[in-house]
């Protein structure tokens, strides 16, 4: 017995050493701008060094040549973010569960380009509520779309839907393609219907996607969920019986693709964090087109990064902040919420209000930074302001 305690003790005595003998170290990041992107480089790079684990991050710009250079580095795992603007574009990069224990090591970070948007998301609560009697509750999940530019933009067309994988993971899939880095991949899109010109959005107007367009605080329903829908503009309606209402004087989207499961497509955004994207698919786009994961029969709809106008990325919790789903030029952060079934919903950060009182949020491409939690969702937050096409909620 004495013999064990003396091994046991030498091996603590070894750990604390060693701890106390960890000494800080320096590294270098170059940020490569490749030379066929449509943007040259800005004038610097903001860098930075993230470990979730040990709650450290530390930020540097990058030089004329593309290079930052970190000193006292805590040896550890880290996910290293670069990004800039130049003329309209946001050009960003990243490398994700990077070990950083050689001194003056050098690592290199790509960067691609994404041009800025004029639809952003404004607020999203997916987290569901929780019924009187303890159960869990979703259908009040939605998606509040805000113009955040200074022109009209028309929402016929626009798609919405929700990426591969459902849940963070480190283990990402790769995809049966040549060039599978310049697509993102989506396990079901709704898209919103009209001819062109039917659904314009005014700049500081927004329009809120409904999983199911009813006022949720009522007694049928769930008088404990935080929101009532009913004046949204756009509802994902799935007609799959009896779970279901739908909403005459909303608009239905339609389910144009869904790599999952057989119809009838419910519209569910994951309550432990979806990865969620916008975009306008262009002409050549066939949503029963789908790319393969290497190794697997999982299918996805592949949409180029560049036709996404913008992402919101949500994950389980803390811990899982470092699983990305999403390529870094469309989004470099993520956010959590305290649990699920929790009522809890995320909001946009206001960047600066113009003289005519319209707010213009901030667009980093960027959920930690772009967005904050809300401990009670709320539609057209800030007084945002209603389509004139929407007569119902007047």
């Amino acid at each position: 017995m004495k013999k064990i305690f003396c091994i046991l003790s030498v091996l603590l005595l070894g750990f604390a050493c060693k701890d106390d003998d960890v000494k800080p170290i320096s590294v270098t990041v170059q940020v490569v701008t490749p030379a066929t992107l449509d943007v040259s480089a800005p004038d610097s790079y903001d860098v930075v060094l993230s470990n979730a684990i040990d709650k450290l991050e530390v930020t540097a710009a990058t030089d004329a040549s593309g290079k930052a250079t970190f000193t006292n580095v805590v040896p550890g795992t880290y996910s290293i973010t670069a990004s800039g603007t130049n003329l309209g574009f946001l050009l960003a990069g990243s490398v994700a569960n990077k070990s950083l224990v050689t001194d003056g090591e050098v690592i290199e970070v790509t960067v691609a380009a994404a041009k800025t948007s004029t639809l952003v998301f404004k607020e999203i609560y997916y987290t569901g509520s929780k019924t009187p009697s303890g159960g869990s509750y979703f259908r009040d999940q939605f998606y509040e779309i805000y113009n955040n530019s200074e022109v009209t933009v028309y929402a016929d067309g626009l798609c919405i839907g929700h990426l591969i994988p459902i849940n963070a993971t480190a283990n990402m899939p790769t995809w049966d393609r040549a060039d599978p880095d310049d697509y993102v991949y989506f396990y079901q899109i709704f898209r919103v219907p009209g001819s062109g010109n039917q659904y314009p959005v005014k700049p500081g107007e927004s329009i809120i996607i409904a999983q199911m367009a009813q006022n949720h605080k009522t007694e049928t329903l769930n008088p404990d969920s935080p929101v009532d829908l009913s004046s949204s503009e756009f509802e994902a309606y799935t007609p799959d019986g009896s779970s279901w209402i739908d909403n005459p004087s909303v608009i239905n989207m339609p389910c144009v693709s869904n790599s999952v499961s057989a119809a009838p497509w419910q519209w569910l955004a994951p309550v432990f964090g979806p990865a969620v994207a916008i975009f306008f698919p262009d002409a050549s786009t066939n949503f029963d087109d789908f790319t393969v994961q290497v190794g697997s029969s999982t299918k996805g709809k592949q949409v180029p990064v560049k036709q996404i106008l913008d992402v919101f990325e949500a994950v389980q919790n803390e811990a899982n902040t470092q699983l990305k789903r999403v390529p870094t030029v469309l989004d470099a952060g993520s956010v959590y919420a305290s649990g699920t079934y929790v009522g809890e919903g995320f909001s946009r950060k206001i960047l600066s209000t113009t003289e005519d009182g319209r707010n213009v949020y901030q667009d980093t491409n960027n959920s930690t930074n772009d967005f904050e939690k809300q401990t009670t969702p709320a539609i057209r937050r800030y007084d945002a302001k209603i389509p004139s096409w929407n007569t119902w909620a007047k």
